[in-house]
């Protein structure tokens, strides 16, 4: 049995000189920050070299929701909390049958994700390696518009495609959003578009859709609080 010692800052980088100064017994977290380079915190092989033991989250590998269950009843093995683990995970397969419910009697609409790379800029993504949001958007019957698209998508495309909702994400120096949405709004182009004439553009929080925990459920069900307070008419 270990006894680790954390090192957690949110929504900030931490580098490999920062966690190995730190002296953890283990690093855990999304596999692609499991790098040598300025924005990660070294390789596993690495890091193991250094005795320091290594928890790649699932999450961001292909992966569900059940990915986030089979994490958590790691890290309980992990810990010796295997039934406080079990516990938090049938909280959360709770709070999932709740969404689900509060949406049952409502049609599967579609939406598009707008990436938030300047005001001015209509960015879009397909959504093809972000299995685990789409799996938690699908509890409120979201549809990806661009599922199987591979590449970029053009503005033309989401045009054609004409979602019911676009998405967007905020996070720690993000273009200003609010006015990102009114470009949106005003944009001669988009005019013809549901989301644009029914007013349903939604703002996600970066943090929560892409830290690949279970933060993402604070998420979902914000917004489909948010959808119900706006419904489409």
């Amino acid at each position: 049995m270990i006894s680790p010692k954390f090192r957690y800052c949110p929504r900030i980088t931490i580098g490999k000189e920062l966690v190995v100064g730190a002296s953890p017994d283990l690093v855990l977290g999304r596999g692609d920050l499991f790098a040598d380079a300025d924005w990660g915190v070294g390789t596993v092989d690495g890091l193991n070299d250094m005795n320091i033991r290594t928890f790649l989250q699932t999450t961001n590998h292909k992966g569900t929701l059940d990915s986030l269950y089979s994490d958590i009843a790691q890290l309980g093995q992990i810990f010796d909390v295997q039934e406080n683990a079990a516990t938090f995970t049938e909280s959360l397969k709770t709070r999932v049958v709740a969404i689900k419910a509060s949406v049952a009697d409502q049609p599967e609409h579609s939406f598009a994700y707008i990436v938030p790379a300047t005001e001015d800029t209509i960015t879009v993504s397909s959504m093809q390696n972000d299995t685990y949001q789409l799996d938690a958007l699908g509890l409120l019957k979201l549809k990806n518009t661009f599922d199987g698209v591979q590449g970029e998508v053009s503005v033309e495309q989401l045009i054609t495609a004409n979602p019911d909702y676009l998405l967007l994400s905020a996070y720690a120096g993000s273009p200003d959003i609010d006015k990102l949405i009114q470009n949106l709004y005003a944009n001669p182009a988009l005019q013809s578009m549901n989301a644009i004439k029914n007013k349903q553009i939604y703002v996600t929080d970066f943090s929560q859709f892409w830290g690949y925990g279970y933060q993402i459920l604070d998420g979902i069900e914000k917004m489909g609080q948010e959808m119900k307070a706006n419904p489409i008419k």
